[in-house]
């Protein structure tokens, strides 16, 4: 164990090998524009500049060992966070390299009042080092202030079309209007209702639905929550879907709610590729042998499937144990 935590050596191992690493989800790609090292760059290069000036020129005094006390953690988040992000199911943005962006901030932090602070107080930066922190300030900030969108209900889209002069609804991005979000439910509370007489009603996405109460049912199922699937499709876990496998064969459940289940298989030009692919191999194709559609809400993306009469024999399409 390390530190007593309980962690052991081959814990660290597993989760490392358990699920497979995409490098090249590292360079830019379809999922991730820039990459994980050209995007991780652009997030720190101005300020890590900063911080090697204030060191090099003696307006942060450090001794060879707070220089490693300060390295040696940045560099193993740094190796932490890149193999994390190359995981499948990583690397769509910076928010796996959490820890070293985090450590960059109390690095800055350290900087501060050890010097940083009377250097901007007392005007003694060259003018590139000024052009760097502004850098550092807005650089980040771009792409998200770019990505920008209401997310507000479009009760008032119909007024906006006319004042943009915009031809389609979906330029807004805006969330359905409440009219929309409320027949849903109401035709989805109805239809659990009605399944629920028959059995259990599993709802595989949606759950907040029933959370914060838009959404009754009664009994509750826990298993087989979207992410949780979705974690064990990417492991290839059968020990874990072999129960699944067995209630949907068995059709236990008279109702499905879930996300609209497709099954096109993609390959690593497409965003999120392989995560698609095994979505597709371990819940969409299995499921959608023993169920069907009898109703798809898209604008709120939800779909209901119910048992099929008569299924075929989908024996071929259960993914095999090891």
């Amino acid at each position: 164990q390390i530190a007593s935590t309980g962690v052991t050596s081959d814990f660290v191992a597993y989760a490392v090998t358990d699920q497979p690493l995409l490098w090249y989800r590292l360079l830019p790609n379809p999922t991730y524009g820039t990459g994980i090292l050209l995007g991780l760059l652009i997030a720190v290069l101005p300020i890590a500049l900063f911080l090697f000036w204030l060191s090099s020129s003696k307006k942060w005094k450090l001794n060879a060992w707070q220089k490693l006390a300060i390295a040696g953690p940045l560099l193993a988040f740094l190796g932490v966070g890149l193999v994390a992000s190359a995981k499948i199911g990583g690397g769509g943005d910076l928010h796996n390299m959490d820890m070293f962006l985090i450590g960059m901030a109390f690095t800055v932090f350290i900087a501060w009042v050890n010097g940083g602070r009377d250097v901007l107080m007392n005007n003694e930066m060259p003018a590139w080092i000024r052009l760097t922190l502004v850098a550092a300030l807005v650089i980040p900030a771009f792409s998200p202030l770019m990505q920008l969108r209401s997310r507000d209900y479009g009760d008032e889209i119909a007024s906006l079309l006319v004042l943009t002069d915009e031809k389609d609804a979906k330029a807004f991005d805006m969330l359905p209007d409440s009219a929309t979000v409320n027949a849903a439910l109401t035709e989805i509370q109805e239809a659990v209702n009605e399944a629920q007489a028959a059995g259990e009603v599993l709802f595989m996405d949606q759950r907040q639905l029933l959370t914060f109460g838009y959404i009754t049912v009664n009994p509750f199922v826990g298993e087989y929550e979207k992410k949780i699937l979705m974690n064990e499709a990417l492991s290839a876990n059968y020990d874990y879907y072999s129960s699944f496998y067995r209630d949907i064969t068995n059709q236990r459940f008279p109702l499905i709610v879930t996300e609209p289940l497709r099954t096109p298989i993609k390959d690593s030009g497409y965003e999120f590729g392989e995560e698609n692919n095994a979505w597709v191999k371990w819940v969409s194709i299995p499921v959608l042998c023993y169920y069907q559609e009898i109703q798809t809400y898209k604008k709120v993306n939800v779909m209901l499937l119910v048992p099929k009469p008569a299924p075929d024999d989908c024996s071929q399409y259960i993914p095999p144990g090891n």
